[in-house]
């Protein structure tokens, strides 16, 4: 795959994410990922280590699934009412990892 088709797939893949998430299509959501993935929300502009700096979110596939399970539950309090998602424009960073996967950096 070309620099330029392996942009339009990640860029892809941050939208579709986007858009299932803002529609509530947690499990759709929870479906996009490996069972190794790592979900992180860094709580600073510049923080670049999730072990030395505050997190926002900082999951493993399973923990995902603990939160999506928890939304769908019913006794997630703090979501009555239901929080409210606003779509904004993407910026998008990535680069390929020597192996074989692709690290992501989006903000919107």
């Amino acid at each position: 795959m070309n620099p330029y088709e392996l942009r339009a797939d990640v860029e892809s893949f941050l939208y579709r994410e986007a858009r299932l998430l803002d529609t509530q299509r947690f499990e759709e959501w929870l479906d996009l990922f490996t069972d190794d993935a790592l979900y992180w929300a860094p709580a600073g502009r510049d923080d670049i280590d999730p072990t030395r700096h505050v997190s926002i979110i900082h999951d493993d596939k399973a923990a995902m699934g603990r939160r999506v399970k928890r939304l769908r539950s019913g006794f997630a309090f703090a979501q009555e009412p239901a929080s409210r998602v606003h779509g904004s424009s993407l910026t998008s960073r990535w680069r390929r990892h020597p192996a074989t996967e692709t690290i992501a950096k989006s903000t919107a």
